[in-house]
């Protein structure tokens, strides 16, 4: 027994560096940093060369989530001057299959730095240009200021539907820009009317500006 594992420990250091087995992990990076790892085997049929694409798809989808950024809107600022967008990108799921391909069907380690395309703002300087030059409406209301939990919601959703844009045709959806009313975004108890009835909820107030923008709006066709 003594023998049989000498034997093997010097059979392993005489074996050449050549005789170790190679990484063959691919690394997906995202502004150089690994987002990503995994071998061929992962989307692979037992069918070579073929490969499970749904498998592929949902990696994808995950990258992509990762990896997305979010255009952003010109908007007037408070001083009245024009904030310039800004661009985002998402992956280009073209280039991406390439360029995994080209790793899938060759030997050895191999990293692909995740490919994307511009998503430009809808909202750009020029388009706000030419909508501040001409008023197209305005509306006042009041409303009791001493509530101040109250006025601090008002403040806040007005802050968020501020300098949005909405296009012939296009639908405005005051949940869909303002989001969800939270203490995680500075939101406070106040009181809402709820089938009816007065009562306290996290945003209170907040839907007071959208019923008037409302108004505003039908009123200008």
């Amino acid at each position: 027994m003594k023998w049989t594992s000498i034997s093997y420990l010097l059979l392993l250091l005489m074996q050449s560096p050549d005789s170790v087995p190679e990484s063959d992990e691919l690394t997906v990076t995202h502004e150089g940093k690994p987002i990503s790892n995994l071998t061929r085997e992962a989307h692979r049929l037992p069918v070579f060369p073929l490969v499970d694409m749904s498998r592929y798809e949902r990696w994808v989808d995950e990258l992509d989530r990762i990896t997305y950024k979010k255009a952003i809107n010109a908007r007037i600022n408070s001083s009245g001057q024009i904030d310039p967008g800004q661009n985002g990108y998402k992956l280009n799921r073209r280039e991406f299959l390439k360029a995994y391909y080209g790793y899938l069907y060759n030997t050895g380690a191999s990293s692909i730095e995740v490919p994307t395309y511009p998503v430009y703002p809808r909202v750009d300087t020029e388009l706000l240009a030419s909508l501040r030059s001409k008023q197209i409406s305005n509306y006042v209301t009041y409303y009791n200021s001493s509530n101040a939990d109250r006025s601090h919601n008002i403040v806040l959703a007005a802050r968020a539907i501020d300098g949005t844009v909405v296009f012939p045709g296009e639908t405005f959806s005051f949940n869909q820009v303002v989001g969800m009313r939270t203490t995680g975004k500075g939101y406070k108890r106040a009181g809402v009317i709820v089938r009816g009835e007065m009562t306290e909820g996290i945003g209170g107030g907040s839907v007071r500006y959208p019923r008037h923008y409302l108004t505003q709006s039908t009123e200008r066709g």
